[in-house]
C-alpha cells in the first residue's frame, strides 16, 4: 500500500490505471531487470515487481519517491524495488547505466523524455514501454528510439478523460 503525498500524480481512474499497468506488465513480462523512469509513487514499479522482476525506480519528485520507499519498506521484502530521487530532465540516466537492464518503463510528464530517449537509444536495453499523456512528445521521443534501433510494436490508446481531447497511451518498443 502506497500512501501518496499531497498533490501526488495519480491516474484519473482506477480502471485506466489497471489497463495501463496491464499493458506495461504484459509487454515487459519477460524482463528480469527493469528501470522505471519518472516512476512517481511506483504505480508501474509495484505492478512489475509483483511479477518477480527487480526494479530500479527514479523520479525527481522527492516526496513521491519517499512514498514509494515507505511502501517498499512496509512490504517486508515481498517486493524487490530500489528507488532514488533523480531529476531526469537535468541528469538522465546514461547509456552505460542501463548495463544489464533488459526493460524500461517511461512515464514522463507532458514535456516527454527527449534526453532520456537519446541515452536509451545508445544503450543495450531490448524492451521499452512508454506511457504518455502527450501524443506529440511521445511521437518525438519514439522517433528517437526508432532511430536508435527500436521498433514500435504497438500503441494502445486509453480514453480516461471523458469529455476531453486528452488521451493516455502505451507504446511498446523492442530491439
Amino acid at each position: 500500500t502506497v500512501v501518496p503525498p499531497i498533490g501526488a500524480f495519480l491516474q484519473a481512474s482506477l480502471a485506466a490505471e489497471k489497463v495501463l499497468s496491464e499493458q506495461v506488465v504484459n509487454h515487459l513480462n519477460s524482463c528480469n531487470y527493469i528501470v522505471d523512469l519518472f516512476s512517481g509513487i511506483g504505480t508501474f514499479s509495484f505492478a512489475l515487481a509483483g511479477k518477480g522482476a527487480h526494479i530500479w525506480a527514479y523520479d525527481g519528485d522527492e516526496e513521491a519517491v519517499y512514498a514509494l520507499l515507505n511502501a517498499v519498506n512496509r512490504s517486508a521484502g515481498r517486493v524487490n524495488v530500489d528507488a532514488d530521487v533523480r531529476d531526469l530532465e537535468r541528469r538522465p540516466l546514461s547509456a552505460h547505466e542501463f548495463n544489464k537492464i533488459d526493460g524500461v518503463v517511461l512515464d514522463p510528464p507532458r514535456a516527454g523524455a527527449k534526453q532520456q530517449c537519446e541515452a536509451l537509444s545508445g544503450s543495450s536495453v531490448s524492451m521499452v514501454s512508454y506511457v504518455s499523456c502527450a501524443p506529440r512528445t511521445f511521437a518525438r521521443d519514439v522517433r528517437n528510439l526508432v532511430d536508435g534501433g527500436f521498433t514500435l510494436k504497438s500503441v494502445v490508446l486509453i480514453n480516461q478523460f471523458s469529455w476531453s481531447t486528452h488521451v493516455e497511451l502505451v507504446g511498446c518498443l523492442e530491439r
